[in-house]
């Protein structure tokens, strides 16, 4: 799920986000997962055979994360065992970088 969608997002040339976070496949249930984002924040997910029903995740410009997760050898946010990745702890610690965030979709309102 990974490898695909930040190699499609970076193969886009800038048109995809590659958006790390979780999702709720069709039987409602949650996952560490990853897809791509158009402009207008609508999730494209060739991963999933059938679409999920709500997606919630970091959209982070595709050549950054490929090249940070070359760097790392893994997710930018899921860690094993469902634990965070060294990246996302570091980026909760000190903050995320500048101008790694793609600035679409719309924010999660509080309730």
């Amino acid at each position: 799920m990974l490898i695909e969608s930040v190699s499609w997002a970076w193969a886009a040339g800038g048109a995809l986000a590659y958006v790390e976070g979780w999702a709720w496949d069709s039987w409602m249930q949650q996952e560490a997962h990853a897809w791509c984002a158009g402009t207008d924040g609508t999730a494209l997910d060739l991963t999933w055979r059938t679409p999920g029903r709500a997606y919630v995740g970091l959209p982070v410009e595709a050549e950054a994360a490929a090249r940070i997760m070359g760097d790392t050898g893994g997710p930018l946010l899921h860690g094993r065992g469902g634990l965070i990745s060294s990246t996302a702890e570091r980026w909760m610690r000190d903050g995320i970088p500048d101008g790694l965030l793609v600035d679409i979709g719309r924010p999660i309102p509080r309730i």
